[in-house]
């Protein structure tokens, strides 16, 4: 069942940067085009490539803070010197 969450993963982490790099690329074209000569037309796809790819980046953020609260609870948990140290500042200040 590992291997296949572990492949599942790469798969769709695979996916999800290409996918990416594929409207970074649309999006590098469409500007360079609207430099050389104006269209309507492309103005709005260029808008959308965008809007598209701030979604994609959104989903990535939102995945980064997922982790790292993840990460400093993991951190409150265990018993290295952080957690000591935070249970010494709370015991000085309610004296």
């Amino acid at each position: 069942m590992s291997v296949f969450c572990q492949q599942y993963t790469s798969y769709s982490t695979s996916k999800l940067k290409a996918t990416v790099e594929d409207l970074e690329t649309s999006i590098k074209v469409l500007e360079l085009g609207l430099q050389r000569d104006s269209n309507p037309s492309a103005g709005q796809l260029l808008q959308k490539k965008r809007l598209e790819l701030s979604s994609f980046l959104q989903e990535r953020l939102k995945g980064a803070l997922v982790r790292s609260r993840f990460l400093e609870l993991k951190e409150m948990d265990a018993p290295t010197p952080f957690f000591f140290n935070l249970e010494r500042r709370w015991h000085r200040g309610s004296r």
